[in-house]
């Protein structure tokens, strides 16, 4: 079965399965080895390793979110250009988010090494957590070249329907760091180290794959492409990656609100109560992310009878789960929080947290899918609002008015309500007359 098969001509049902399944799998593979870094860490019985960890993450995206820019832009315009039937566009963009991708990583991973120590003091970390994270993030940082071009790799093959090939390279390089998580935290003694180490090797391992199954598909000589295309790629990209930074910005500040309120205890809370909730947002966000090729194509190709089912059914499979999991999270969040540690203070805020943002999940789908068409369909502009309106109008201003009323507990409750008004903004901009079109014209993939 081709791409092209697969994305206009296969049922519908069969096609969103081919397309989820692979990207799901990837991501709960993935989120069980986030938990699991977590859980070995958790096994030390160290508040501030533990809290080290959570300090770690919005430093490690906000450079993720700058190195991966291309990444993010490049698989729209090459679905977009398949479905047109333009396939010289398509393999150009291939080989420009690749080799790009690698230039970008190799400026900036180095000169993001040097300011990681301010970074980690900036979002509250402080004696033995701050040296905990640097231990870890310096490897991560100066391997992220490397991990950046297989995530380049992995883009570019689903973009082009190949979402199979995708996921076995991302899932061998998850499974070689969950070997290696323990043998290094625990049997080797390297703690943050190990954990460090055992990352980087994952990210070898996916490449080595991911060369492997696109060999041939990229070439220096096609790298260059118009400049339309890279202002194309780097806008589509852009909402991505603004709303990354402001959501490593909201960390920082949610990480400043938990050091002076309760310290370590209550940083490891956030660490442990983000990635149980993760388990369900990063499911939810493959599964609508994993549509991108299908909307790319038959958006380009003016297919909107099949669009519109297809986007339809992923909702209402996605807004299922979503409800599963918070009955689950409202009913055991105690037990889920208790599997990664046992300290008083982590146990009573990290279940309460939990609980809270258990709250917005029904709307992740709505939310994420709205997005995610945005942005497929060459909506720029509409898809920037949508992201900064989450975060900067909406989660800035709940946050204030709920921190002043209720301290800490306001970050927790100002989630799940930005989440909300989110979704209804979003799924307003995807719905507006305008949108309703018969068939799109053939330029509309590169206006």
């Amino acid at each position: 079965m081709t791409g092209h098969d697969l994305l206009a001509n296969v049922r519908i049902g069969k096609t969103l399965l081919k397309l989820a399944i692979p990207a799901i799998l990837t991501t709960l593979i993935n989120v069980i080895y986030n938990m699991t870094d977590t859980y070995f860490i958790g096994l030390l019985r160290d508040t501030a390793m533990l809290s080290g960890v959570s300090f770690t993450m919005p430093v490690m995206w906000l450079c993720s979110a700058f190195t991966g820019i291309i990444t993010n832009g490049a698989p729209q315009l090459i679905s977009m250009y398949a479905g047109k039937g333009d396939h010289e566009g398509a393999g150009r963009m291939r080989s420009f988010a690749v080799y790009a991708t690698l230039l970008m990583s190799l400026v900036i991973s180095p000169l993001y090494a040097l300011i990681l120590r301010p970074m980690l003091s900036f979002a509250g970390a402080d004696g033995a957590s701050l040296e905990y994270g640097y231990r870890y993030l310096i490897v991560v940082v100066l391997a992220m070249p490397l991990t950046n071009v297989s995530v380049a790799m992995q883009s570019v093959l689903r973009s082009d329907g190949q979402s199979v090939k995708a996921s076995v390279a991302s899932i061998a390089g998850i499974v070689t760091n969950i070997i290696l998580d323990p043998i290094l935290i625990l049997a080797f003694r390297l703690d943050m180290l190990g954990a460090a180490l055992a990352t980087a090797a994952g990210g070898v391992v996916s490449l080595i794959i991911g060369t492997v199954y696109t060999r041939g598909q990229f070439s220096v000589k096609l790298m260059k492409i118009p400049a339309s295309d890279l202002r194309k790629t780097v806008a589509l990209s852009l909402p991505n990656t603004i709303t990354t930074v402001i959501n490593c910005a909201i960390m920082f500040v949610g990480f400043k609100m938990g050091s002076t309120a309760g310290g370590d205890g209550l940083i490891a809370s956030i660490s442990v109560g983000s990635k149980v909730y993760s388990f369900a947002v990063s499911l939810i966000a493959a599964f609508a992310f994993s549509l991108q090729p299908f909307v790319g194509y038959n958006y380009a190709s003016g297919d909107r009878t099949r669009l519109r089912k297809g986007v339809k059914a992923a909702v209402i499979v996605g807004t299922t789960f979503s409800i599963v999991f918070m009955a689950i999270s409202l009913a055991f969040g105690n037990k889920l929080i208790g599997l990664f540690s046992d300290d008083a203070a982590v146990l009573m805020y990290g279940t309460r947290m939990l609980r809270c943002l258990s709250a917005g999940i029904p709307v992740m789908m709505p939310l994420m899918t709205c997005q995610m068409y945005l942005s497929s369909t060459g909506s720029a502009k509409k898809s920037l609002v949508a992201g900064l309106s989450r975060q900067v109008l909406i989660f800035a201003p709940v946050l204030a008015i709920l921190y002043s009323l209720i301290g800490i507990e306001g970050l927790f409750y100002a989630y799940p309500i930005s989440d909300i008004l989110a979704c209804a903004l979003s799924a307003a901009l995807v719905f507006k007359p305008e949108e309703k079109k018969a068939r799109i014209p053939a330029n509309a993939v590169i206006e």
